[in-house]
């Protein structure tokens, strides 16, 4: 599969699973858009900005670039949306000290700690809190990372996933060192260059099959996944089927994209945003109506955030990235 698809797939997933408890993969998606993430932040500084006179000031520009102005736009209609749908949501920031408000809106516009705050208007941007994260430690960790043989990178890997279930809870499960095991896989599918044949991809993925078809057919886990998303066991299934999806995307990243794959590929961060602004009313809509009921609801609401999306990635995100590039490529360069 091309690489625009499976980052579209994924969103999309993330769109299943907050709209019904039927899917309840949600936080598998993320991982997954974590370990891509660390894979194509490799890619382009090794065959981009390295190349630059100043790397890290175009690197760190480039990113945030990419990164604020859809964020910024979904956070503010979020917000917005909330005031109509769910006003009592506010009355929380009144009792709030002038240091904390502070705080919340310096996180609800430069992103760092957005994911420790309360309320939130765009709950899928927590993630761009732990990418942000990434991206300060990015360069220097690259570094680091580029000296280690492969023995060693797989023993630091080992030892991000250590810090993963030790601190499972508390205030590091909200930072980047409890999720930077999926980014360091994607930093190491493209330092060492891995691929996998096809029958370990297939294998991989046959066993993911089995595994969503006994979490689904067995009532005793039935229960725990599709019937509670915040059981412990749901989290660490969600954090261990990543695992295999790993050959998938270590060899869909080295197949070319089409044009149409590549649209699908850019409009999936605007779509993973988008879709949350038009929850707010859709959960306004549907409240205490029945899943048969709800079916029309969610299809109209599925088919407004597609169109959405494309019209806010068409006239807002392309040109702005449109810019970016620009500018990326007008720095100049120690060597082509």
């Amino acid at each position: 599969m091309k690489p625009g698809s499976i980052r579209f797939i994924l969103a999309f997933t993330v769109i299943l699973f907050h709209i019904t408890k039927l899917v309840f993969l949600g936080h598998f998606a993320v991982c997954c858009f974590f370990i891509l993430s660390g894979y194509w932040i490799t890619f382009m500084y090794q065959k981009k900005y390295v190349k630059f006179k100043n790397p890290l000031f175009v690197f760190y520009i480039s990113r945030i670039w990419r990164l604020f102005p859809v964020f910024l736009l979904f956070n503010l209609l979020g917000g917005v949306f909330t005031y109509f749908y769910n006003p009592g949501i506010f009355q929380a920031l009144s009792t709030f000290s002038a240091l904390k408000i502070t705080g919340y809106i310096f996180s609800n516009i430069f992103l760092l700690g957005f994911n420790h705050i309360t309320p939130v208007f765009l709950i899928p941007a927590w993630s761009l809190d732990i990418e942000f994260q990434f991206y300060l430690i990015y360069p220097a960790l690259l570094s680091w990372l580029c000296k280690l043989n492969y023995k060693a990178f797989i023993g630091v890997i080992l030892l991000a996933v250590l810090i993963n279930l030790v601190f499972a809870k508390g205030f590091i499960s909200k930072t980047l060192l409890y999720y930077i095991a999926f980014f360091l896989i994607g930093i190491l599918i493209y330092l060492k260059n891995l691929t996998f044949n096809k029958n370990i991809e297939s294998g991989a993925l046959i066993l993911f099959v089995l595994i969503l078809a006994t979490n689904y057919l067995i009532p005793g886990l039935r229960k725990i996944t599709v019937g509670n998303n915040a059981t412990d066991y749901n989290m660490y299934l969600n954090e261990t089927l990543p695992l295999l999806i790993i050959p998938a995307i270590s060899n869909s990243v080295r197949i070319k994209s089409s044009k149409f794959d590549r649209l699908l590929g850019d409009i999936s961060y605007v779509m993973y945003l988008c879709h949350w602004v038009l929850i707010i009313p859709y959960n306004f809509y549907i409240k205490g109506i029945s899943f048969s009921q709800r079916v029309p609801y969610s299809l109209v609401y599925l088919v407004l955030t597609l169109l959405l999306s494309y019209i806010i990635y068409k006239y807002y995100d392309k040109p702005i990235d449109s810019y970016r590039r620009g500018w990326v490529d007008s720095n100049e360069k120690l060597y082509k």
